[in-house]
């Protein structure tokens, strides 16, 4: 029975990995039984409710390594804030001494024309 088949016959779609547990189970059945009967067997033996309980508790999971993923990204969030912070006050502070420099230099510059008497 293909995928295609079983999901028609069941009346539900499932997924190819899903479909693989159904079909080991097919296989394993009486050889002559009919697919119709081993659908409905499988649906009265809670393959159903078994797939969306599976379901339910991949997306749990799913949902927790969201939140897992959400809190590592705060805390990225807070570290990249603190180093753009860092960054701003060292970028000030060159600033200000780059600004300290040059006007000593110009003191400089104006103590060597006084002494050599350059105009």
């Amino acid at each position: 029975m293909m995928k295609e088949e079983f999901e028609k016959l069941a009346g539900m779609s499932v997924t190819y990995t899903e479909y693989k547990e159904i079909e080991e189970a097919y296989m394993k059945a009486p050889e002559m039984q009919p697919k119709i009967e081993f659908v409905r067997l499988w649906k009265d033996d809670l393959g159903p409710e078994t797939l969306a309980a599976r379901r339910l508790q991949e997306l749990v999971q799913i949902d927790n390594e969201r939140e897992i993923i959400k809190a590592e990204l705060n805390s990225v969030k807070v570290e990249y804030e603190k180093l753009v912070a860092k960054h701003e006050t060292l970028y000030l502070r060159m600033q200000a001494t780059e600004k300290k420099y040059l006007k000593d230099m110009k003191l400089v510059q104006q103590a060597r024309n006084i002494l050599f008497n350059v105009d």
